[in-house]
């Protein structure tokens, strides 16, 4: 990989205690410079903990829903990402 490019993994989570940790470290394995930022949508359980705990970085945007999570990881750069199949859609700001 050229030494330019920057790889963010962003993601949604609402209570994903069970599975954030496997999640987080497939992603590592897979990419291990990336930055890897999880968005909590006020979780009741401990996923962010779990998050840490494998070295993501956690922010809650203190919006129920995915769209909240969504626009905070997108805030500061081109507000569009590939969706299902590969289409894209924008994010409202």
């Amino acid at each position: 990989m050229a030494d330019d490019v920057r790889i963010a993994v962003t993601m949604p989570c609402y209570n994903e205690e069970i599975t954030m940790s496997k999640v987080i470290a497939n992603f590592r394995a897979a990419l291990p410079h990336a930055n890897i930022s999880v968005y909590d949508n006020n979780s009741t359980d401990r996923s962010i903990e779990r998050a840490q705990e494998v070295g993501g970085h956690c922010k809650n945007p203190n919006l129920d829903g995915l769209m909240g999570a969504v626009r905070m990881a997108c805030a500061g750069f081109w507000p569009a990402i590939s969706g299902i199949n590969g289409r894209f859609w924008s994010v409202p700001t």
